[in-house]
């Protein structure tokens, strides 16, 4: 059965090291090679979120950045065009992302 055949969803959650020099790249990779559909990452730690990485394969990829000092942040992966649909994702603040997946 293909990846897109299944019917379950694979969801994840992770707290990462550092999202920051490849580090969501990395965590793209990782999710992708463990069959990831969705997934909340969090220690992001970016201070900004304009300087993260938006894309990574067939994840999208949005984060909120952290309002501390080295700590902190959340980046939510997904994959567009599954049997799912996040809609209406979007940072509230610091470290805080809300959606709806439907």
């Amino acid at each position: 059965m293909g990846e897109t055949d299944r019917e379950e969803m694979c969801v994840a959650t992770w707290n990462i090291t550092d999202g920051r020099c490849a580090g969501l790249e990395s965590a793209g990779k990782a999710l992708k090679e463990a069959g990831v559909d969705i997934a909340i990452v969090q220690e992001s730690k970016f201070s900004d979120e304009r300087y993260a990485t938006k894309y990574y394969g067939d994840y999208t990829i949005l984060t909120a950045a952290t309002d501390r000092f080295n700590c902190g942040g959340v980046s939510l992966f997904y994959k567009a065009g599954q049997r799912f649909n996040v809609e209406n994702g979007k940072v509230v603040g610091p470290n805080c992302i809300t959606f709806e997946l439907e």
